[in-house]
């Protein structure tokens, strides 16, 4: 027999059913369908122009910011600077989750974030 610690765990399934309950009863998912557009342009507006900024990308409320070396041609920086990952820890320390992936940033906001909390987002990244 196989299994794993947390299956069927009655207290997990217990919070899970909860959580679903949430998300039929209140407007989670069309409120961040709806301010994904939001935070996007935000993020845009913010850092398109910057030099190192190569392309941001989104499915929903996940960004990606992509720094590159140089811009025109989307030039990648030599892995060892982990410029990347230098951004993601001076952004906790403003209590800004990101996911540095090299030297592509992730921000994967909870659902329930809002427009006033983009904002404060973008104002602790730039």
């Amino acid at each position: 027999m196989h299994s794993h610690t947390y299956c069927g765990n009655p207290l997990a399934c217990s919070a899970a059913i909860e959580v679903l309950n949430i998300l039929e009863e209140e407007p989670i998912l069309q409120n961040a369908n709806r301010n994904a557009p939001y935070l996007t342009n935000l993020i845009r507006e913010e850092l398109e122009d910057y030099h190192y900024v190569g392309d941001i990308r989104s499915i929903g409320l996940i960004n990606a910011i992509e720094l590159v070396q140089d811009k025109s041609i989307k030039t990648s920086f030599d892995s060892s600077h982990r410029y990347g990952y230098q951004i993601y820890k001076t952004a906790l320390k403003k209590g800004l989750l990101l996911r540095p992936l090299g030297d592509i940033l992730y921000f994967n906001p909870p659902l329930i974030m809002t427009r006033e909390e983009m904002k404060k987002g973008r104002k602790d990244l730039c």
